[in-house]
């Protein structure tokens, strides 16, 4: 059974082990990013800085998110901006 952990970064729940980053955190933290072009790095280091997780696991989280009710409920046009440019690169990548 998952169990609720409070902590500075966010609000996690652990489930076997592995940490799961509340919606409401993922597009918090995504909002801050969406008009910064060049990240050189420094995203994925605030990841691991925020969440404590690989910038992988996180992105994992982030796009099971950005497809569920509550996502567009919290903030729907992070939600839609995140979700369109994911549906480009999928796009760009059938090509």
């Amino acid at each position: 059974m998952p169990t609720s952990v409070t902590t500075t970064r966010c609000r996690c729940t652990t489930a076997y082990s592995a940490f799961v980053i509340s919606t409401a955190d993922l597009l918090a933290f995504e909002r801050t990013w969406l008009n910064r072009r060049q990240h050189d790095g420094a995203k994925a280091q605030a990841i691991k800085e925020a969440f404590g997780v690989s910038v992988t696991r996180y992105y994992q989280q982030l796009v099971a998110a950005i497809d569920t009710a509550e996502a567009l409920a919290l903030d729907p046009v992070t939600a839609g901006i995140i979700r369109r440019r994911r549906d480009s690169r999928m796009k760009q990548r059938r090509r």
